[in-house]
């Protein structure tokens, strides 16, 4: 290793100085060649590039997806390159636009894969497919649409009111301009935050315009809930109604024929009564008949003669010894 001591000087400050400018190369370059190969070039022709600036962020669906690279004049138009992810897929239907991605006006360009087939790197989007937020043409028609209509009386009159308004004082004006830049600053601070929030409410309302056919039926539902319910309202009511006319008719049937009901209320309750009175009686009669019941079916099922056994013939044989006639059982 004596070729890197003191006594080779200049061969050790030369691979030092190469050294150190492959380092810078890699440094200033690396990060570009790393981009290059995990992006695509393509290009988007524009009417005018309206404050886009090379940097710019490239969003596919609101997603972040590359970066504007540089922009040429090419006649009327603008060229706009742009690297693009290499796994973002863009068809021949395409679309580009350029949109205002913060209220201070930085800009951002927003591609829309469409169509089919695939769309080569280094391909460009043609000016048909590609959108701006205004043109010159445009400035130039509002501007004279806004000189003609507008009332000089009326301006004059809103510059008085200023006037008078305006604090005298320097330091509140001064103030209030300070109160303004610090909105604006803070605006700017989250200016990503906005962005998400705008890019939610685009994609809420996208969702919506998407589920329109949907809700449309749902509401046709309703309304097929509304009309059903409405009817059986009417069809309770009229039970209600039905209700009361026989409440009304059994109450004046009551009333007409109170006397009759109450008189044959009170004969049920008498021969209640006599029932209950007997009822030890039948009780002892249906116990008694059930075995001479059974000394009839012997006695005549054997044929068409019925055999009688003498003395006790049909009497139970209990009630032969209840009398004494018969022992033993």
């Amino acid at each position: 290793m004596n070729w890197l001591t003191v006594k080779h000087p200049v061969r050790a400050g030369v691979i030092c100085v190469l050294v150190g400018v492959a380092l810078v190369a890699a440094a200033l370059f690396g990060p570009q060649l790393i981009m290059k190969s995990k992006t695509n070039d393509y290009h988007a022709i524009v009417a005018n590039a309206t404050g886009l600036q090379p940097a710019d962020p490239v969003n596919v669906a609101g997603v972040p997806s590359g970066t504007v690279t540089s922009l040429a004049v090419e006649g009327n138009t603008v060229d706009v390159a742009f690297r693009l992810d290499g796994g973002v897929t863009l068809g021949q239907g395409s679309t580009a636009a350029i949109k205002i991605l913060t209220v201070l006006g930085r800009r951002s360009l927003d591609v829309t894969p469409a169509g089919p087939g695939h769309l080569r790197p280094g391909s460009a989007i043609p000016l048909e497919r590609t959108t701006v937020p205004f043109t010159l043409d445009d400035l130039g028609r509002g501007a004279s649409s806004t000189s003609k209509n507008l009332d000089v009386d009326q301006l004059r009159t809103m510059i008085a009111t200023i006037a008078q308004v305006t604090p005298k004082d320097p330091k509140l004006i001064g103030q209030a301009l300070s109160g303004v830049t610090q909105v604006s600053a803070t605006i700017n601070r989250n200016a990503e935050q906005i962005s998400q929030i705008l890019t939610a409410a685009q994609a809420t309302t996208q969702t919506l315009l998407d589920q329109k056919d949907t809700l449309v039926t749902l509401l046709g539902n309703a309304d097929l809930v509304l009309a059903t319910l409405a009817q059986q309202r009417d069809v309770i009511r009229s039970l209600i109604t039905d209700l009361d006319h026989l409440t009304t008719t059994a109450k004046q049937f009551l009333g007409t024929n109170q006397a009759l009901i109450d008189s044959v209320l009170t004969k049920l309750d008498g021969v209640t009564k006599v029932l209950t009175a007997n009822q030890t009686t039948l009780t002892t009669l249906l116990d008694h008949f059930a075995p001479s019941v059974r000394y009839v079916t012997n006695a005549t099922g054997n044929g068409n003669f019925l055999e009688i056994n003498s003395p006790a013939t049909l009497i139970p044989d209990n009630a032969l010894c209840a009398v004494g006639l018969v022992q033993g059982y």
